[in-house]
C-alpha cells in the first residue's frame, strides 16, 4: 500500500508586524505623535489592505480608545495613518476595519498608529492588537 499527502498552498498570504515607538513619556501627547509602526507584506501585490482593531473601543469614525492594562480608566486615543499618501477610510463599523489604499499594487505596506488628538496620557502599558487582511476595493 502507498499513501501520499497532497498539499495545495493558498497563493494569498498576509504577514503583519507591529512595532511600538520607544521613549514615549507620560504627560502631554500631541496630535499625530506616532505610538507604533505597522508593517504588512501581502502575496500577491495588492492596491489595498484592511486593518481592524482587535483591542479597545471605537471613539469616532477615525479613532480608537486603548485602555491601560494597569488601569482601564487611563486611555490612549489613536488612529491609523497611511504614510504613502493613500487613503485610510472606515469600511466595516461592526469590526472597526479600515482600508489603506495605494495607487499601484504593492507587496510591502507600512502604516502608523498615532495619537488621534492632543491628550494627556498616564504612564502605563497600552496594548495595541491589530489584524491585517487582504481587501479588494
Amino acid at each position: 500500500m502507498a499513501t501520499a499527502d497532497i498539499i495545495i498552498s493558498d497563493p494569498q498570504s498576509v504577514s503583519h508586524t507591529l512595532v511600538p515607538e520607544r521613549g514615549l513619556i507620560a504627560g502631554q501627547l500631541n496630535e499625530g505623535t506616532p505610538v507604533a509602526l505597522g508593517y504588512v507584506q501581502t502575496i500577491p501585490k495588492e492596491t489595498s489592505i484592511a486593518l481592524a482593531w482587535a483591542s479597545g473601543t471605537p471613539d469616532t469614525t477615525n479613532s480608537h480608545i486603548i485602555p491601560s492594562l494597569e488601569n482601564p480608566n487611563n486611555t490612549l486615543t489613536v488612529s491609523f495613518f497611511n504614510p504613502d499618501a493613500g487613503q485610510t477610510f472606515l469600511v466595516d463599523n461592526a469590526i472597526n476595519a479600515f482600508v489603506l489604499s495605494a495607487t499601484e499594487p504593492k507587496s510591502d505596506w507600512s502604516y502608523v498608529v498615532r495619537a488621534a488628538h492632543s491628550q494627556r496620557v498616564a504612564a502605563g502599558t497600552y496594548q495595541l492588537v491589530i489584524n491585517a487582511y487582504l481587501y479588494a476595493l
